[in-house]
């Protein structure tokens, strides 16, 4: 691939021939030697058409010392140059271009057109750009302070007020992309996006669906803090209402399921104590 500078004298030594053509003979080729047709909109459509704007594209990124078109696209991407840049912007927003150019990176027939290593090395290239937007996305779901109870500062509003779908719905918006990660995961669709559906059926396996997303994010969310533990503290204190034994409860929480024992015992005693003000007031 050629470097800037080489780029620039090329351009400069073809701008000024651009006008004028000779064949091998040395006789003049006119520029609109092929017919109009093939380059306006009804012609695009046309395999004679396409054929040749795909010939002429080709030739002209080969004659500006790129070794295909695709070639040529890093090249203008990291380009500085304002108007790159604006056409760049302009390609991020048409999301169907965009949509086009990442299904043709992820066929099938591409990847398996590969050597091997060279087959896991491209893998990994298409996965580095995915990983980016879900770990930004992570991130500020994790610094989100409503998912962050510390559980000295658990209270009985945490566990009245707790609802899955609404909570579910709230953490969603702080990261689309990486909940449709899930739910493609779960189940091949985003079905929980979808609105509530009149079969019973489908709305608990909908309910389900969200429960277990919830939690496979509370689990990896207490790994990043330990302060993400609003499913957990709410399942322990359910538990240790229901009489669980500490050694149970000290299983599920090496699994991240639950919060330690100590820490159930802590938010107990500060539920206690928010109660036993309550009752002072009042009398």
């Amino acid at each position: 691939m050629c470097s800037k500078s080489s780029f620039q004298s090329m351009s400069s030594s073809q701008g000024s021939s651009s006008s004028q053509r000779f064949s091998a003979s040395g006789r003049r080729v006119e520029p609109q030697y092929y017919q109009p047709w093939y380059v306006s909109d009804a012609g695009r459509e046309t395999p004679e058409g396409q054929a040749w704007i795909l010939d002429e594209l080709t030739q002209t990124a080969e004659r500006l010392g790129f070794n295909s078109i695709f070639d040529a696209i890093p090249f203008f991407a990291n380009s500085s140059n304002p108007r790159a840049q604006r056409q760049l912007v302009d390609f991020a927003k048409d999301g169907t271009n965009l949509t086009c150019l990442l299904k043709v990176a992820c066929r099938k027939n591409l990847q398996s057109s590969l050597p091997d290593p060279e087959r896991e090395q491209y893998k990994s290239t298409l996965c580095e750009a995915g990983r980016a937007v879900y770990l930004q996305e992570w991130g500020d779901l994790t610094h989100d302070d409503t998912i962050r109870v510390p559980m000295h500062a658990f209270s009985l509003q945490h566990v009245e007020s707790l609802s899955i779908e609404p909570t579910y719905a709230r953490w969603r918006v702080q990261a689309p992309s990486l909940f449709r990660l899930f739910e493609g995961m779960g189940n091949g669709s985003a079905m929980v996006n979808q609105p509530e559906r009149s079969s019973p059926r489908l709305n608990e396996e909908r309910r389900r669906q969200i429960r277990h997303i919830l939690m496979s994010l509370s689990i990896m969310g207490n790994l990043r803090s330990r302060q993400i533990n609003l499913i957990q503290g709410l399942l322990s204190y359910y538990m240790y209402v229901g009489r669980l034994s500490k050694r149970v409860m000290t299983v599920l929480n090496h699994w991240g399921i639950l919060v330690s024992s100590t820490s159930v015992h802590t938010a107990v005693s500060t539920i206690g104590k928010h109660l036993a003000g309550g009752m002072k007031l009042m009398a």
